[in-house]
Parts: structure tokens; C-alpha cells; sequence
């Protein structure tokens, strides 16, 4: 992952401000998504869901979430020593 960041940030771009407009989204993802078409709103949920979602008529359920979205929103959880 640190080589992509590398590649990308070649010295033109901030990783700064992308960590930021980042942050800024998922902060405040509720609202967006809120205030979303259908079109985005599957964005978003494709972006926090990598792997395909299953309707089994009741509900739906994927088999893992985005690791990033994971450990975002567990901030605080268990991480004294990491």
C-alpha cells in the first residue's frame, strides 16, 4: 500500500489533502448518502462493501466489509497497544 501511495503522490500531488478529503467524506458519509441518488448511493455502498451484496428476500448481506471502513469506524476499539 505504501508503494501506491508513492506512485500516486510522485511529488505533484498532496497526500495530505487527499487524507482529508477522505476524512471529510466518511465523517460525513451519513449525510451523503442521505442526499444521494441511486447511482451514488450504490457507489458508496460498493466502496464499503468490496465484494458482492446477496438479497435473500428479507435482507441483505455481504461477506466482508471494506478492512479501511472497518478500522475507521472501530477507532478506539481495542488499540492500546497498536
Amino acid at each position: 500500500m505504501e508503494g501506491k501511495v508513492l506512485e500516486l503522490n510522485n511529488g505533484t500531488t498532496s497526500i495530505a489533502s487527499l487524507l482529508d478529503k477522505a476524512l471529510n467524506g466518511l465523517t460525513r458519509l451519513d449525510k451523503l448518502y442521505s442526499e444521494a441518488d441511486t447511482k451514488r448511493k450504490r457507489e458508496i455502498i460498493g466502496s464499503m462493501y468490496p465484494e458482492k451484496l446477496t438479497f435473500d428476500g428479507m435482507s441483505y448481506r455481504t461477506s466482508r466489509l471494506n478492512e479501511a471502513v472497518d478500522l475507521i469506524y472501530r477507532v478506539g476499539e481495542g488499540y492500546s497497544e497498536k
